[in-house]
């Protein structure tokens, strides 16, 4: 089992630490760190953009864009979004770079909202 050490702001719960007790708790620990429940925007392997990602996805597959082509867009946007970020910081919501997983589970949001909204 975890026990936590936390505390609430008026946006987020903060985790501050975590002790191995209790896996009942456990998995809130990790889930709190994998979306971003601390408030880490790009940081996070899921934060609230992940789902901006999985819309734009449903979009490609509505407009019946092929999959090669999502799946391009998908990882071509991944791969220079954080270079956009340097150029023109004042674009972007959160201009922080994203970390490397952000980036993988963005990307394979985008392609999951592909596959599962596209034109047959």
């Amino acid at each position: 089992m975890y026990h936590f050490v936390y505390r609430w702001t008026r946006k987020s719960l903060h985790i501050l630490d975590c002790e191995w007790l209790s896996s009942s708790h456990g998995t809130i620990g990790v889930m709190a760190d994998l979306i971003g429940i601390n408030n880490d925007i790009n940081v996070a392997a899921v934060d609230r953009f992940t789902l901006v990602h999985l819309v734009a996805g449903a979009a490609l597959g509505k407009l019946g864009v092929s999959g090669l082509t999502a799946a391009g867009v998908a990882v071509g946007w991944e791969l220079v979004e954080n270079k956009l970020k340097d150029a023109s910081p004042s674009s972007f919501p959160h201009p922080s770079h994203d970390t490397p997983a952000n980036s993988i589970v963005d990307a394979m949001a985008m392609i999951a909202g592909w596959a599962l909204f596209r034109s047959r």
